[in-house]
């Protein structure tokens, strides 16, 4: 389904759907009302942040990424993610490529100009990619609620109404989802960073063999 992305006014406080950061009223945001006007759901929402990634996945969509972050309050040359992000990039690409593997920005550097023909650019911009922040809203997991669910239906009163959950119950639940988030490594990967190469300077420090490629 074509997303039908929307740069709006927030009415009220509300949360971002990615990363449950309150948007709010006031605020710009990022909407999606694709789902809800094909009768499949609610509307999605994202924050600025969160937003920035969404609109470069929508690329071909013939969407205008520079006029959706000006409208967001992205200046340019702002990082793509929170300015207290102290992550790490893990990957590195000169290319929107699906599945990223350079490690290093040298890596992909050479990745890239190797494909390509003589003359080579002058400049190559690479993108740093951090593995995706998980977070964990109230509503992402139910696991007490369903696991209480399959006790009343073994043990419970079928004709009376249940005891619910607990305080204790509660705590344990949420000691049990920060652990998981704590322990899990996402797979996917957003970019949280842009480095502008001279490519003549590259290959004189790194592939000096390349200078009459």
């Amino acid at each position: 389904m074509t997303m039908e992305l929307i740069v709006t006014e927030a009415d009220w406080n509300m949360p971002c759907d990615e990363c449950g950061t309150t948007i709010l009223k006031g605020d710009n945001y990022l909407h999606d009302c694709s789902s809800y006007n094909a009768g499949q759901g609610w509307p999605t929402n994202w924050c600025k942040y969160c937003a920035d990634k969404v609109i470069q996945r929508a690329k071909d969509q013939a969407i205008d990424y520079d006029e959706m972050r000006e409208r967001l309050g992205i200046e340019k040359g702002e990082p793509m993610t929170d300015n207290n992000d102290d992550r790490k990039p893990v990957y590195w690409s000169c290319t929107d490529a699906e599945r990223l593997s350079c490690d290093t920005l040298d890596e992909a550097v050479e990745e890239y100009l190797d494909d390509l023909d003589q003359p080579f650019p002058v400049t190559v911009e690479v993108t740093g990619y951090a593995r995706m922040e998980v977070h964990a809203p109230p509503s992402y997991c139910r696991c007490l609620d369903d696991l209480l669910n399959r006790l009343d239906e073994e043990y419970g009163d079928p004709d009376g109404e249940q005891d619910g959950s607990t305080q204790k119950m509660k705590d344990a639940e949420e000691m049990f989802i920060n652990a998981v988030i704590a322990e899990y490594v996402p797979w996917a990967c957003e970019p949280i960073c842009k480095e502008t190469v001279n490519v003549q300077e590259w290959i004189d420090a790194n592939r000096p063999d390349w200078r009459n490629k």
